[in-house]
Formats: C-alpha cells, sequence, structure tokens
C-alpha cells in the first residue's frame, strides 16, 4: 500500500468520529445546545425545536431548552445591513432578552433606528421594540434590553432591522 492510500484510510477512519462524537451533558430532557452551531437538539427525547418559517437572513437563531436558567447565552455574531454594525453578546437574563450592539467602524453612526419585531403565521407584526434616534459612536458597544420580549419567545423568532 503506498503512503497517499494509507493516509487516506487513516483519514476516512476518523472522519466519522470527528464529525459524529461530542462530549454531551444532556439536560432533563436528552437535549444539549450547539455552542459552535447555536442549534440545539436531542438523544432521548420526543421533543423537537421549533422550525423558522422564516427565510429572511437576519434571524437570530437559538432555540431554549425545557431547563429554567437565570441566564442563557446564544453564540455568535449576527450582521446587520450596515456595514460594520453588529449583535453580539445576547442573553436571556431575568426572563428578557439582552443584546450588544457594537460598531467596528472607525466613524460614527449617527441617527439610526434600530427595530426588534415578531410576526405572526400571517406575517402581522406582534411585539415590537425600536430606538431612534439612537446615537452610536465610532468604535463603541451599547447594550439593549428588548423589554418586549420575554424568553419564553425563542430567539430565532425575534428579526431585526436597522435603518
Amino acid at each position: 500500500m503506498n503512503i497517499k492510500a494509507f493516509l487516506l484510510t487513516i483519514i476516512f477512519s476518523l472522519l466519522p468520529v470527528a464529525v459524529f462524537a461530542h462530549g454531551g451533558g444532556l439536560n432533563a430532557a436528552g437535549c444539549h445546545n450547539e455552542t459552535k452551531t447555536g442549534g440545539y437538539h436531542c438523544h432521548r427525547s420526543s421533543y423537537t425545536p421549533p422550525s423558522s418559517t422564516s427565510s429572511s437572513s437576519n434571524t437570530f437563531s437559538v432555540p431554549l431548552s425545557s431547563e429554567s436558567t437565570p441566564t442563557k447565552k446564544v453564540e455568535g455574531v449576527f450582521t446587520t445591513s450596515r456595514k460594520g454594525l453588529i449583535f453580539k453578546n445576547v442573553k436571556c437574563t431575568n426572563n428578557k432578552w439582552n443584546i450588544s450592539l457594537v460598531n467596528r467602524n472607525n466613524y460614527n453612526e449617527t441617527y439610526i433606528k434600530i427595530l426588534f419585531y415578531t410576526v405572526d403565521q400571517d406575517g402581522d407584526p406582534l411585539a415590537t421594540y425600536s430606538k431612534y434616534p439612537e446615537y452610536v459612536g465610532a468604535k463603541s458597544r451599547r447594550n439593549y434590553l428588548l423589554d418586549k420580549f420575554s424568553c419564553s419567545i425563542p430567539f430565532k423568532s425575534i428579526k431585526y432591522s436597522i435603518k
């Protein structure tokens, strides 16, 4: 057997272990969060995470577990339609969603409008949280408490826009 064939055999024999294995840490329902993808899946439960019907690219994605915890974090950085403006440090504390808006630019983003909202099955607005006018300085961070959205609303159901 030549060296290339030997290496390919080793790689392909280890690949399934690397792709499918994880350290576990299941909750009472037999499920766990996926920190790299922000997903949630179950191993020994009939729980099915809610599916998103939205195809919008500005929809957050994290399900809630059945366990009640004082703080639930959402991994990841969420881009906006404004270059250099991102949302991050998303977490649920005291049953309210918190989020940071970061301006990575070397210039001010003055008088923007921030809107978070949910919609019903027909697309009609249910709850909204907005800030306008909102000044965001160069290389700055602002934190927001989305007090209109309890943590019983899956974060994937909250949409956003910045104008």
